[in-house]
C-alpha cells in the first residue's frame, strides 16, 4: 500500500532540550495544545473543545520524539507524528513528519493545517513564555 505523510518544519528561538520538555511533559503540552491533557506512564491524552479526543504513545528516539496514535478519531490510530529537533545557532529546528496517511485521505489536509497552527502554537509557546491555545 502507497502512503504519505505531512511534512512541516518551525525555527524556534529555544534550546533543544526546552523544545524536548514541551513536547514531552503535561504542564507544557497543556500550555500550546490543548489545557485538556492527561499524560501517564507513556500515554498521553489530549482532549479539545470539540470533544475529539486522541491517545498517543510517546517515544524518544535521539533527537527524535515520537508521538504514535493508539486511539483517536476517524481513522487517526497507527498513525505517527514525528518530531526531528535540530539544534543550530542557539535556535532549534523542529521538522514534524505525520506518516502512514493512505493516498487520497480527505482527512489529510485538516490535519496538516492543525499541525501548522500547532507548531505555531509551540513556537509561541517557547519564545513568549505565554500560553498559547489554539484549539
Amino acid at each position: 500500500m502507497d502512503n504519505e505523510h505531512i511534512k512541516l518544519a518551525v525555527i524556534i528561538k529555544a534550546d533543544k532540550n526546552k523544545v524536548k520538555h514541551a513536547l514531552t511533559t503535561k504542564n507544557d503540552i497543556q500550555k500550546w495544545n490543548t489545557s485538556n491533557v492527561n499524560l501517564q506512564d507513556n500515554i498521553l491524552k489530549l482532549k479539545y473543545s470539540n470533544n475529539i479526543e486522541f491517545d498517543w504513545e510517546i517515544h524518544e528516539s535521539n533527537d527524535d520524539i515520537i508521538w504514535k496514535c493508539v486511539n483517536g478519531p476517524k481513522n487517526a490510530k497507527n498513525k505517527e507524528a514525528i518530531y526531528s529537533l535540530e539544534e543550530i545557532d542557539n535556535q532549534t529546528k523542529v521538522s514534524l513528519i505525520h506518516n502512514n496517511w493512505e493516498l487520497n485521505d480527505d482527512e489529510m489536509s485538516f490535519c496538516f493545517a492543525r499541525w501548522g497552527a500547532l507548531l505555531f502554537s509551540l513556537k509561541n509557546y517557547l519564545e513568549f513564555n505565554k500560553p498559547n491555545l489554539l484549539f
